[in-house]
């Protein structure tokens, strides 16, 4: 598992540090040889927009970030966690960015407030909210999938609390009525109207 965070990472690079030397140093500790390193970054550089020979400490806040996504994406992760990558691109890093993960052999997690870059790269969609009886909603597809999908939920759910609510209605009146209109089974029902009110509150 590999985690890209908010900030630029790249920022602290030291002075003169290639672009090579960066996408190498992000390989090193994985155990492998260095053939495979230069072939990785060799395959990483090929219409990435860099050049293998530009300093880091030249770049600006958007390309940096990118280089920092390469360098992530070149370690080949079973899972990539992303926080906010789309921070500090520009529209043109943005557009890159979506290609660039529509196209990886691995999966990846993105936490983002971008919608549109939801709708352009996601195949699942977590929202996480106190509103959700298992404090999340998990919906297949892009982002405007999620949005139906969570309406059909919040849809059923007030369907479902409508149906309650009458429900307990009817237990009320039930037990406002004298007690000889309560004799039959009476204590479940009681104790189902109470239930079904602790259920609405």
């Amino acid at each position: 598992v590999r985690y890209l965070a908010q900030r630029d990472f790249l920022s602290d690079a030291p002075h003169g540090v290639s672009v090579r030397d960066e996408l190498a140093q992000a390989l090193q500790g994985l155990g492998l040889e260095d053939y495979e390193i230069d072939r990785r970054v060799e395959a990483g550089l090929e219409g990435s927009g860099f050049t293998p020979d530009q300093r880091v400490d030249s770049l600006s806040g958007g390309w940096r970030k990118r280089l920092a996504i390469l360098s992530q994406v070149l370690c080949e992760p079973d899972l990539l966690l992303l926080d906010e990558p789309t921070n500090h691109l520009d529209v043109e890093g943005v557009l890159w960015l979506e290609r660039f993960l529509s196209g990886l052999a691995f999966s990846f997690l993105a936490v983002t407030h971008d919608l549109r870059f939801l709708e352009a790269v996601c195949n699942r969609v977590i929202e996480l909210n106190k509103r959700y009886e298992d404090g999340h909603f998990s919906s297949a597809g892009n982002y405007s999938r999620f949005i139906e999908n969570r309406e059909a939920l919040f849809s059923a759910q007030e369907a479902s609390e409508d149906k309650a609510r009458n429900t307990v209605r009817r237990e009320i009146e039930w037990l406002r009525r004298g007690p000889k209109a309560r004799t039959t089974k009476q204590k479940a029902r009681i104790d189902r109207a109470g239930e079904l009110i602790e259920g609405l509150s």
